[in-house]
């Protein structure tokens, strides 16, 4: 027990090693009694404040989080463990799936569900209650999560599986992925890999939206997913017939669709437009007055997600527009040439 401790003074610069050689054996036996009476003291302590505060569950894969918004060491993390003065205990350690790791020299200690200061403080009093060292400095970092990917999907330009580390904004990750698309819907979904039944959904078309991005926090090992708007159809005589977007989940009115589809053409039965809905009683076809929501007479109807505006065409005005100026330009022709004999 002597020469341990003796040892132990020695790595740790204490000042009666530099006097060992002068001091009688009966003198140096009791200083090292008592220096070991005061560490253990002191350890007894450590582990108490230790006790006090228990480690969160451990979730394997990947960083975890506390109530406060802590990220605490998880199964799979890969940490730098430094020990100050000490390269013969400082290296690159990973946590196994019962939370531990493996000190080159000390055993095993549990680190799983603390934090780096916490993680910490544990490998100090390891080393202090093996003897190894009597005033050992330790610093923990975290180098590598076991899942250190966010995945992002949906409607961003760039979907795919980033690497970060640790948290960030979802305003920072939607820059990873070159933002959203045209057709980015009305909802972003964040599943956090800790608490997958309790997913985030962010509301796009929310006023501050813009503040939202800058404090919802994503973490690595989180998938992000930017949903699909939804659209509207027209079908019929106008300019660009088509599927139109619901931008950001944002309503459209029927003279929002019609500015988008660049109007009607001339042959375009406008009192015979229709907009066709699927509701969970059937399909309903509901008539439009698009001529009295021009002048501001007639309401401007809120078309919803899947409907169906229909303008058709008039088949008078197809006669008007096509076969009438034929039949006139061949009457005018036979004028001419009976006029010409």
């Amino acid at each position: 027990m002597g020469e341990v401790m003796t040892v132990a003074i020695t790595t740790n610069r204490i000042g009666v090693a530099g006097k060992r050689a002068s001091l009688p054996s009966p003198i140096r036996w009791t200083v090292s009694l008592c220096v070991a009476v005061l560490l253990a003291g002191l350890g007894t302590q450590a582990g108490l404040a230790q006790q006090s505060n228990p480690p969160a569950a451990v979730i394997p894969f990947g960083p975890n989080m506390t109530d406060a918004g802590q990220i605490v060491l998880g199964a799979g993390d890969l940490i730098d463990v430094t020990v100050f003065s000490t390269p013969e205990l400082t290296g690159r350690l990973r946590i196994d799936q019962a939370g531990k790791i493996e000190l080159p020299v000390g055993g095993h200690v549990e680190v799983g569900g603390l934090t780096p200061k916490q993680a910490a403080a544990a490998i100090e009093k390891q080393l202090r209650d093996q003897q190894i060292m009597l005033e050992p400095l330790v610093s923990v970092l975290i180098a590598q999560y076991a899942t250190q990917g966010l995945t992002l999907l949906g409607e961003v330009k760039a979907p795919g599986n980033y690497p970060i580390f640790g948290p960030h904004t979802l305003y920072d990750v939607m820059a990873m992925a070159g933002g959203p698309t045209q057709l980015e819907g009305s909802t972003i979904t964040i599943t956090h890999h800790n608490d997958p039944a309790h997913p985030v959904v962010v509301q796009v078309s929310t006023p501050n939206y813009s503040e939202i991005q800058r404090t919802t926090p994503v973490y690595p090992g989180d998938t992000v997913v930017v949903s699909q708007s939804d659209v509207i159809y027209v079908v019929g005589d106008v300019t660009v017939p088509g599927a139109l977007p619901m931008p950001n989940g944002r309503n459209l009115t029927l003279l929002n669709v019609l500015a988008l589809v660049r109007g009607m053409t001339p042959t375009a039965a406008v009192s015979k437009a229709v907009i066709i809905r699927q509701t969970t009683a059937g399909v309903q076809t509901i008539p439009i007055d698009i001529k009295g929501a021009m002048k501001n007479t007639a309401p401007n109807p809120i078309l919803l997600a899947s409907d169906v505006l229909v303008i058709p065409d008039s088949g008078f005005k197809k006669f008007l527009q096509f076969a009438l100026p034929s039949l006139t330009n061949a009457a005018v022709n036979a004028a001419v040439i009976s006029g010409t004999r």
